[in-house]
């Protein structure tokens, strides 16, 4: 999605993060009994700047990060945080999990879990759902 193609409607847009920042809806993904898969972009100003995904358990109320991207320029200002505590604030009480992180990223997974201690381990193995993979 680009300029010309953002959607007017703020209720089209998704979340509004400040600063600009919109959090699409979620994106269409598989749907089974337990688990359901998850899928945003991330705009500023209707330009596409990253995407976070992940899998939940509603029977386990847990969830599993896929991906949290956002492109280089927009690193380090707190957006990340931002998308992290607004998927958390639509999902109270939930375990939250990632996939390996990337060396470069451990920083910022270093300081969300100094922010949320006994959060983000690594897999679905940090906590005991059998529903979602990895």
């Amino acid at each position: 999605m680009d300029k010309a193609t953002w959607p007017v409607s703020p209720a089209a847009r998704g979340i509004d993060l400040g600063d600009e920042v919109w959090l699409s809806p979620s994106q269409p993904g598989h749907d089974g009994e337990t688990a359901t898969f998850h899928a945003h972009r991330i705009y500023r100003s209707g330009v596409e700047i990253g995407g976070v995904d992940y899998q939940v358990c509603h029977a386990c109320r847990a969830a599993l990060l896929g991906e949290l991207k956002l492109a280089t320029e927009e690193q380090r200002h707190g957006l990340g945080t931002r998308v992290l505590d607004r998927l958390r604030r639509d999902l109270p009480g939930y375990r939250w999990a990632i996939t390996p992180e990337k060396p470069a990223a451990r920083p910022f997974w270093d300081r969300i879990r100094t922010a949320h201690p006994g959060e983000y381990g690594l897999g679905v193995r940090s906590f005991e759902c059998a529903h979602l993979l990895f």
